[in-house]
């Protein structure tokens, strides 16, 4: 694929625009700058690779590939850099003011630039609406830059007739500045190739311009072209449109407290206003204020610009200031506006929000109508980890003036702590000791209260019992939810180790814990892995004086049975009628046992 000889001036002088900062020239500039927003409403500048780009932006890795060469011209690559900062370094040596050197992916274009695939290749530009490179000129001496595109395959079906060169506009910069180069698809700066066009009304003569831009979906060559006076240096890049900090993370803890955002701008040139509108959840942040007076001040200078829109609604806030009479370049970062946020609420599930650019229009200050200038964006990220839920036991005693001794009733309530999300059902297996302890019945139900249209179920088996909450309409949000109390009652045989005897513990213990749990949220379900669980309850079982029977009472039948074996020697400590542990069922043990006599729990 050839090049056209291109005739054009590129080192002309720069045209210089004389501005006065009177009012009526200022109000002017207001007016233009409104009608121009109209147009720019749209735009979304992103990266090439994004699909909703309007504006086509090279990527660096694209520049960097080894394909993405000189073409042509008495310039030479001497070396080429992709940079800390975005964007890729080309240093040239042997250029000349009269003669560009062209750089550029020829046949086929590699999909890193950006287009989609067409008849087998990634050459497919229909998406976007211009090609554009922000330019900095880092070396020695002036340069002058403009874009390029070549349309038309040459393999059959097609012919050598469907070859077009388009060419954006020369862009002089001066050595230490930056601007923006651009080729509209709509309106070419030239055109070559397309006199013998096969589509009659897309034939156009050499060198003429303001033409639309014809089969972008066959995109064969893409690049840009410098001219220059011996050695140059340039750094292709994009504008960058950004949150700062890219992301926010908070915790639970951070309910009701603040944050700022900003909005910042970075590798800019000749940035002389903008409308950008931001959207977020606001379920999740809320806005409490926003501020651009400084930041602006610092940009275009105190006095300077005016606000011409200002909007603050319901999770969305949109800004659309112009400057007057000035414009600033950068290559650094400035902040555009500042945004504070008040961190809303939590969940038992990590939430996220973007802040999200639902609204970009850049735009230079070209006259009489100014130019977008294409950026990447970058959206902001918010993230609220997961409040861990939490699940409690609270032993409730029916009767404080006795202890936890055989045949005692008392409950225990499971609840439910630090529920942000909906909690809506939930399915447990509780494991209490049997050695000591019967489950008798669910006594209570609590917040979701689904019992009543047969939603809560329980099933009982020694030593566990499960409850179930199902299906049910009710649901429940908070700090401390009661969901149902057990009934359990002390109770064991009447083994030795469960007789009150001198030396041995008087006091033993039955556990109850959780063997399983699962909470169901309405949005999404918990496994007990992911809750806090409760320590074991432990249950302290005090053996009765005297009750050798096991039965909660002393009477007669606790002496007959010691009775039986009065007078018996056993090894001590192996007989549980030796209540005093010296070898002997004796009137000792008798009477330790009498001296208790009626005691009934």
């Amino acid at each position: 694929m050839g090049r056209n000889e291109i005739s054009t001036n590129v080192m002309g002088e720069r045209r210089k625009t004389q501005m006065r900062t009177r009012v009526l020239v200022a109000i002017l500039l207001l007016t233009i700058f409104a009608l121009s927003l109209i147009i720019m409403i749209p735009i979304l500048p992103v990266k090439a690779s994004n699909g909703n780009s309007k504006t086509l932006t090279i990527p660096d890795a694209e520049l960097m590939l080894a394909e993405f060469a000189e073409r042509w011209g008495p310039g030479t690559i001497s070396e080429r850099t992709d940079i800390a900062a975005p964007g890729v370094r080309f240093n040239f040596t042997g250029l000349d003011p009269s003669s560009g050197t062209g750089v550029g992916d020829n046949y086929p274009v590699n999909a890193l630039a950006g287009g989609a695939p067409y008849d087998g290749h990634y050459s497919d530009f229909t998406r976007f609406n211009r090609y554009s490179m922000c330019v900095e000129n880092v070396g020695p001496n002036p340069v002058s830059v403009y874009l390029y595109m070549n349309t038309g395959f040459l393999s059959p079906p097609h012919t050598a007739s469907e070859d077009t060169y388009w060419e954006g506009a020369w862009v002089s910069i001066d050595a230490g500045e930056s601007a923006v180069a651009t080729l509209d698809f709509s309106s070419c700066a030239k055109i070559w190739n397309a006199e013998d066009d096969p589509v009659p009304e897309w034939q156009h003569p050499n060198g003429s311009g303001g033409w639309q831009i014809r089969r972008l979906e066959e995109v064969t060559h893409i690049g840009f072209q410098v001219a220059g006076n011996g050695a140059g240096s340039i750094i292709l890049k994009d504008t960058e449109l950004y949150i700062d900090p890219p992301v926010v993370n908070k915790a639970p803890a951070d309910v009701g407290t603040t944050f700022n955002v900003n909005v910042m701008l970075a590798d800019f040139s000749n940035f002389a206003g903008f409308d950008i509108k931001l959207t977020w959840n606001n379920t999740l942040v809320t806005e409490t204020a926003e501020d651009y007076t400084t930041t602006l001040n610092a940009l275009w200078g105190a006095g300077k610009w005016s606000v011409v829109f200002e909007e603050n609604l319901v999770g969305s806030y949109r800004l659309a200031v112009v400057a007057l009479a000035t414009s600033a370049s950068s290559t650094a970062a400035s902040t555009l506006f500042t945004v504070t946020f008040q961190v809303a609420r939590c969940s038992n599930f990590p939430l996220t929000s973007s802040i999200h650019f639902s609204l970009v229009a850049l735009t230079d200050n070209t006259t009489p109508f100014p130019n977008p200038i294409p950026a990447t964006v970058t959206d902001g990220l918010y993230n609220m980890s997961a409040e861990t839920p939490d699940l409690e036991f609270t032993i409730r005693d029916p009767n404080t003036l006795k202890p936890f001794e055989y045949g005692k009733v008392f409950e225990i309530e499971v609840n439910a702590t630090h529920i942000s999300a909906t909690l809506k059902d939930y399915n447990f297996t509780i494991l209490y000791d049997p050695e000591f302890l019967i489950c008798t019945t669910v006594i209570r139900w609590g917040v979701l209260g689904d019992n009543v249209t047969g939603q809560a179920q329980y099933t009982i088996a020694s030593g566990s019992i499960r409850v179930w909450d199902t299906g049910g309409s009710d649901s429940y949000t908070g700090d401390n939810g009661f969901l149902f109390a057990l009934r359990l009652q002390i109770t064991f045989d009447n083994r030795i180790e469960h007789i009150w005897r001198k030396n041995t513990p008087h006091d033993l213990t039955a556990n109850v814990q959780f063997g399983d749990a699962q909470l169901s949220f309405l949005e999404g379900t918990i496994s007990m892995s992911g809750i806090n669980m409760p320590s074991t309850q432990v249950v302290t079982v005090h053996l009765i004086r005297g009750d050798v029977t096991c039965d909660g009472k002393v009477n007669i039948a606790d002496i007959s049975d010691a009775a039986y074996d009065y007078g018996k020697s056993v090894p001590p400590g192996n007989d549980k009628y030796d209540l005093d542990q010296d070898g002997d069922i004796d009137i000792y043990d008798l009477v330790a046992i009498a001296t208790n006599y009626g005691y009934n729990v």
